[in-house]
């Protein structure tokens, strides 16, 4: 690319990331609209003092805008029904291409691996021949044995994926119950695997939005074949349902015979496990446990009762759902001085003086 389709990119992204219509962006650098165009069309190139400005507008170091890219949004697509506006859809594009390249850029330097280990092994791709129930939940049993974690509760989500080379990105978001947006997943140049998902969520909504996407991850790897929307929602809501929750486990806590449920068990299973009990009785139900009846009795039940709803949908998992690898692996390359105090601070989106103070600790 050239420098000035090199800066056009560039520039383009990080207002997108930030959500800004160009409108928005001219009116706060205080230039026109039409010139902001102008630079994105790869028209123009700013002088050092508009430089700066667009720098400290957007939050990005100056060389930024003259880095080739890594990652082009491209290559990652929201599903479809996506509930989210375009506009707000393009600034997680824009903020994921953004962060997952610095995600690349620190593993380069420290000389890791970024490529993606697939938990299938030969012969286990199969499964993917068609997305029905049974194999999803096969599939998540393949997993856990694969990845050893036994039937046992995971502690940590996203310290799992972490662990298998699989990039976990937090977007701030203002509202918790925020629905229109819990997670997104996509496979790059097919050996970088990256989850997008909410920073400030439901602690047990965010553990499942994790592992269904991975699902999702796992289909876009190996399945051949293109398949419904809706099967392939369903697929995933049941593999990420046996991962927080096998089977075992299941039998275990509430036996394999049908009968009556009651609340102390599932909260207790809840607290666990880290599984909502809305999620727990999709289990019940999926494994024969409960009849559909019950099932969605219980709903209805639910749905009506804006008391009994808040309390059945409290968070009650103690653990922490939160990415702290990618900070890790900044101050990892800066103790072995292959990073300057600057660096990462441009890494980490922060100023130096805060890099500094955690120096001295």
């Amino acid at each position: 690319m050239m420098v000035k389709e090199v800066f056009a990119y560039r520039l383009k992204a990080a207002r997108k990331a930030r959500g800004y219509s160009m409108e928005q962006l001219a009116v706060k650098v205080g230039i026109s609209k039409q010139m902001i165009s102008k630079y994105e069309k790869g028209k123009s190139l700013p002088g050092s003092a508009l430089l700066i400005k667009f720098s400290e507008i957007l939050g990005v170091p100056p060389g930024y805008f003259f880095e080739e890219p890594l990652v082009v949004p491209k290559e990652i697509k929201f599903r479809k029904k996506s509930k989210l506006p375009k506009r707000e859809q393009e600034k997680i594009l824009y903020f994921m291409t953004q962060h997952l390249e610095k995600y690349l850029q620190i593993e380069h330097i420290l000389g890791m691996d970024s490529r993606f280990q697939s938990p299938l092994k030969e012969g286990e791709m199969q499964l993917f021949e068609e997305l029905k129930p049974e194999n999803a939940e096969r599939l998540a049993e393949i997993v856990r044995k694969n990845w050893q974690i036994g039937t046992d509760p995971i502690a940590n989500v996203i310290y799992l994926l972490e662990e298998f080379r699989i990039k976990v990105i937090e977007i701030e978001n203002g509202q918790k119950d925020d629905t229109r947006f819990d997670g997104l997943a996509s496979m790059i140049r097919n050996d970088v695997a990256v989850i997008v998902t909410k920073k400030f969520a439901h602690n047990e909504r965010k553990r499942f939005t994790l592992l269904h996407e991975l699902a999702h991850l796992l289909i876009d790897r190996h399945a051949k074949n293109v398949f419904d929307h809706n099967d392939e929602e369903a697929f995933c809501n049941r593999f990420a349902g046996a991962m927080l929750l096998p089977a075992d486990a299941v039998m275990e806590y509430f036996g394999k015979n049908p009968r009556t449920i009651f609340f102390e068990e599932l909260a207790f299973v809840q607290e666990k496990y880290g599984i909502s009990i809305p999620a727990i009785m999709y289990r019940l139900k999926d494994l024969g446990i409960i009849s559909e009846n019950r099932f969605k009795n219980f709903f209805k039940v639910l749905n009506g009762n804006k008391n009994l709803k808040k309390i059945i949908n409290r968070e009650r998992f103690p653990g922490k759902e939160v990415s702290g690898r990618f900070e890790a692996l900044v101050f990892k390359a800066l103790s072995q001085d292959l990073i300057t105090p600057g660096k990462a601070a441009e890494l980490l989106g922060t100023d130096l003086e805060k890099i500094r103070d955690k120096m001295l600790m």
